[in-house]
């Protein structure tokens, strides 16, 4: 187990790396990001009403909408763990301590959710990716062209 010596970086560490870069900015990003995409369709579609709303345009609308529920799912339990374990230089019983560690580590690993999550949300929002996905698993029954000597 690696210890931090230096109570100035342990501090920057807690507050500012685990806080801030790992959870705060991420959620901010990616929220931020889904908000604008969606933004700019939905006023794109209101501009082009007149034409149906391209399949493309609903294809990223909805994959937008599916990419913000894993965020809230993921990382707003994964950022509120690490508010809550910032008082992890509290002095504790020893009980104590293993059993916020099992929590902790619990939460790291479903922080990384969210990065797993967006093969699969954009699986099931987008038809086009499905066809293209089940395109690259059926290539292997395909035959191949082979060159022959004449």
């Amino acid at each position: 187990m690696c210890i931090t010596v230096n109570t100035v970086y342990a501090k920057y560490r807690t507050y500012f790396i685990y806080l801030v870069l790992t959870t705060i900015v991420p959620l901010i990003i990616i929220i931020g990001f889904d908000l604008l995409t969606y933004r700019y369709l939905h006023v794109y579609s209101i501009q082009q009403r007149r034409r149906l709303l391209s399949v493309i345009t609903r294809q990223m609308t909805t994959m937008t909408l599916f990419h913000i529920a894993p965020v809230i799912i993921f990382q707003a339990p994964f950022a509120i763990s690490q508010c809550y374990f910032l008082t992890v230089g509290i002095s504790k019983d020893p009980v104590r301590g293993a059993q916020e560690q099992i929590v902790q580590q619990f939460f790291n690993v479903l922080g990384y959710g969210i990065y797993a999550t967006s093969f699969y949300c954009y699986y099931v929002a987008s038809k086009r990716f499905r066809k293209q996905v089940f395109n690259v698993f059926s290539l292997n029954h395909q035959r191949r062209n082979r060159v022959r000597p004449s």
